[in-house]
């Protein structure tokens, strides 16, 4: 049986270049996503393009926005959390593309702390990124199952456990 190669989508020029990159960020996967639309993903950021007549940009998200990915194909499925709260994104991508593994590898590759810590009833994850466009880390409680997040207590013990790791860190 002889195997098929089958070539992924060429990547139009004009889709490259609407991308915004700063200075020292690179290209590392892009994939066909619809029939018109790009994904493109850089060592900062993860951007969808409309290609269809002049490219434009649909949105960017820096990796440290993304919370988790995973691919079921033909589908990227990303947890985003914005200021707005955490949001569910859902991308068709191209099969053949390795832009699902960059993915996970930036997103990854993000995270600098990740520990749980007891809060009285329950646990609280303390996670520490750095974000994507400027290295600064930064911190996010995650309160566990069961957990109200407008329980004083619990905000007030998570907030304890978040210093003292910090301190232990020297952060």
């Amino acid at each position: 049986m002889r195997l098929r190669f089958v070539r992924p989508a060429r990547v139009p020029a004009a889709v490259k270049a609407a991308v915004p990159m700063a200075q020292g960020e690179s290209v590392m996967a892009v994939a066909a996503s619809g029939r018109t639309a790009f994904v493109v993903a850089t060592d900062r950021a993860l951007s969808r393009v409309e290609a269809q007549d002049s490219p434009e940009v649909l949105w960017r998200l820096r990796w440290d926005q993304i919370d988790n990915a995973r691919w079921e194909p033909p589908e990227l499925e990303l947890d985003v959390r914005l200021e707005q709260g955490q949001h569910s994104v859902v991308i068709p991508v191209d099969h053949r593309s390795d832009l699902p593994s960059v993915t996970r590898e930036r997103i990854t590759s993000s995270i600098i702390v990740n520990e749980e810590a007891d809060v009285g009833p329950g646990t609280a994850r303390i996670v520490a990124r750095r974000h994507s466009d400027d290295n600064r880390l930064v911190w996010r409680i995650i309160m566990g199952d069961g957990i109200d997040p407008t329980d004083e207590a619990a905000r007030t013990a998570a907030e304890q456990a978040l210093n003292d790791l910090r301190a232990r860190l020297g952060v």
